[in-house]
C-alpha cells in the first residue's frame, strides 16, 4: 500500500512526515519523483579468467536474459566456475527467478506452496535445452536479499547445485499480492 501510495509520474513531488523519538513533530519531506534506471548485470573475471562473477541489481526478463547469455558464453570464454551475486538483490519477478533457476538446475524441485486450505503444490525444474554444464556455483546472499533472488539461491541450494555464502536473509522468499476485503480495505 505504502509503494502504491509513493508511485506518481516523473517530476512530481511528494510530502512526507518523519517521526523521530527526539522530536514531538514529525519533519516533513518534499521529495521529487524521479525515473530510476536500472544497470546492467555487473560482471568480471577472476582466477586467470576461470571465475565467471555476475551481479544482477534486479531479476526481471531482460536481467535474467542477460545472466542466461553471459553464462552461455562462458565455456567459450574459457570460465568453468560462477559466481552470482544475489546480495541485495529484492527486486525482481517471480516467474523470471523460476526461469533463472530452471536455466541453472538440471532438474529439481523450484518451489513449493502449501498451506492448511491450500492444496501443496510445487514448481519443478525441467531439462533445459542450453543448460550450461556443470561447473562449479557459488552465490552471494545477504539480509537484503529478498524474493525472487531467495527462491533462485534457495533452489540452487536444495538442488545442491550451488554453495552458498550468506550473511544472514530477508526471509520473504514469497511472492505478494494484495486483494481487496469485503470493506473495500486491502
Amino acid at each position: 500500500m505504502i509503494r502504491l501510495m509513493l508511485e506518481g509520474a516523473p517530476g512530481s513531488t511528494l510530502s512526507v512526515g518523519v517521526v523521530r523519538s527526539s522530536r514531538a513533530e514529525p519533519d516533513k519531506i518534499t521529495m521529487t519523483r524521479s525515473l530510476q534506471t536500472v544497470p546492467p548485470v555487473g560482471e568480471a573475471l577472476y582466477e586467470d579468467s576461470s571465475i565467471l562473477y555476475l551481479k544482477p541489481e534486479i531479476l526481471d526478463h531482460d536481467h535474467v536474459s542477460e545472466v542466461e547469455a553471459k553464462i552461455k558464453g562462458m565455456q567459450k570464454a574459457g570460465n568453468r566456475k560462477v559466481l552470482l551475486d544475489l546480495r541485495d538483490v529484492a527486486a525482481g519477478d517471480m516467474t523470471e527467478a523460476v526461469r533463472l533457476a530452471n536455466f541453472l538446475l538440471k532438474s529439481g524441485t523450484i518451489a513449493t506452496a502449501g498451506g492448511p486450505e491450500v492444496p501443496h503444490t510445487g514448481v519443478y525444474g525441467r531439462p533445459c535445452q542450453d543448460h550450461p554444464g556443470d561447473g562449479a556455483r557459488v552465490v552471494l546472499v545477504n539480509r537484503g536479499t529478498a524474493g525472487p533472488a531467495e527462491l533462485v539461491a534457495a533452489a540452487l541450494l536444495d538442488n545442491k547445485r550451488a554453495e552458498l555464502v550468506a550473511r544472514g536473509l530477508f526471509g520473504e522468499g514469497t511472492q505478494q499480492k494484495t486483494f481487496e476485503l469485503a470493506d473495500g480495505r486491502r
